[in-house]
């Protein structure tokens, strides 16, 4: 009878608890219940992009309801200077990310028109990023007087290889973002590997493991 090495079942184990962790979200602060954005990085979109609003408050995302109510950013994006390109942040976390793995990402949105100040022709363009790459992204459209449009967007992504990459959402408007008199916000952004495949990746370390081991007792 041929004994398994001790170090490879160890490993075995090791890679048992380390794809179960994986199997959270790999953001930190997805929630935004620290009440700030630790965690977080905002960059514009380009040198014309900005956003004149940047904090996090208690936001119904989904709209009006009892108790729902939740910490989420809130900004007001757009251009400083109007060229009719889509302009505004980029807000983002580096993670790593394990090649062939598919990572299933979606967060929550929210467009909300200030009452009094008429309707608006662009409440903006929600897209989910990774790296250069938009992998989902809203329609825009106009929004009215008062009005809040709430969405989700979800979208699924596999590296090619083993590395760090910027995941996160832009928030873009064609307009000026000053004087917008509008609020976006984004809640609850979940990045976890899509069920099966960190296990399957643990399973192949483990085969890998024990074949090194059954070739040294050669």
């Amino acid at each position: 009878m041929t004994r398994q090495p001790k170090t490879t079942i160890a490993a075995f184990f090791c890679v048992i608890g380390i794809a179960a962790a994986a199997h959270g979200n790999q953001l930190t602060n997805g929630d935004f219940e620290t009440g700030d954005l630790t965690g977080w990085t905002i960059v514009p979109t380009s040198a014309n992009g900005t956003t004149t609003l940047q904090d996090v408050v208690m936001w119904d995302i989904d709209g009006p309801g009892p108790l729902e109510e939740s910490f989420a950013p809130r900004f007001q994006v757009g251009a400083l200077s109007y060229s009719g390109v889509y302009e505004g942040i980029f807000l983002f976390q580096s993670l790593t990310l394990v090649e062939d793995v598919e990572y299933l990402l979606d967060f929550d949105w929210s467009a909300y028109r200030w009452e009094g100040y008429g309707t608006n022709s662009d409440r903006g363009i929600f897209s989910i990023v990774v790296g250069d790459t938009t992998l989902a992204a809203t329609g825009g459209g106009s929004i009215g007087d008062g009005q809040q449009i709430t969405g989700h967007l979800s979208a699924a992504f596999t590296p090619d290889t083993t590395g760090m990459y910027r995941v996160g959402a832009t928030i873009t408007r064609r307009y000026l973002a000053a004087n917008s008199y509008l609020y976006q916000n984004i809640d609850n952004f979940t990045v976890v590997p899509a069920p099966g495949t960190v296990a399957l990746l643990g399973v192949g370390v483990f085969v890998a493991g024990r074949r090194r081991g059954e070739g040294r007792m050669k």
